[in-house]
């Protein structure tokens, strides 16, 4: 699962999945669960979302609720918990609203789906292009070093 591709949330918040990414899935996709959390990118203070299929969230629950708990405490709200979804059958998912709007994603927003290996990710464009051109190594490495002695 490799690659960028820019998409649009449509009014209902739902998102087309990338071809290339769907056949990472059984032959039939349609109805299978997804699980959708958020991604705290310390060194700009933005979320994106992580979408996992069921097997990869399965294996990976303690870290995906450690990136949850950790949002959490920066942005100081209440606890960003994974949602689970299905697949619909145009390869679309809705992403629950309070994690797109701490995304900053709503009804039109341009999005990029980012593909990570085992999962892949759904960024605002615009907070993404900004975060990558704007990104210091050193600087990302000592917000890492502060918000793991904090845990």
């Amino acid at each position: 699962m490799l690659g960028v591709y820019p998409r649009k949330a449509d009014r209902s918040l739902r998102v087309c999945i990338p071809k290339r990414f769907l056949s990472d899935y059984d032959d039939s996709y349609i109805g299978q669960t997804v699980y959708i959390a958020v991604e705290y990118a310390c060194y700009s203070n933005h979320l994106g979302l992580l979408v996992f299929s069921e097997r990869e969230y399965e294996s990976q629950k303690d870290d995906i609720f450690l990136l949850a708990q950790i949002a959490s405490k920066q942005l100081s709200c209440e606890e960003l918990l994974p949602v689970k979804r299905t697949i619909d059958k145009r390869g679309r998912i809705a992403l629950p609203r309070r994690l797109a709007e701490y995304a900053s994603i709503n009804a039109q927003s341009d999005v990029y789906c980012i593909g990570v290996a085992d999962h892949f990710e759904i960024w605002n464009t615009y907070i993404w292009d900004q975060i990558n051109g704007s990104v210091d190594t050193n600087e990302m490495l000592e917000v890492f070093k502060m918000i793991s002695e904090d845990l």
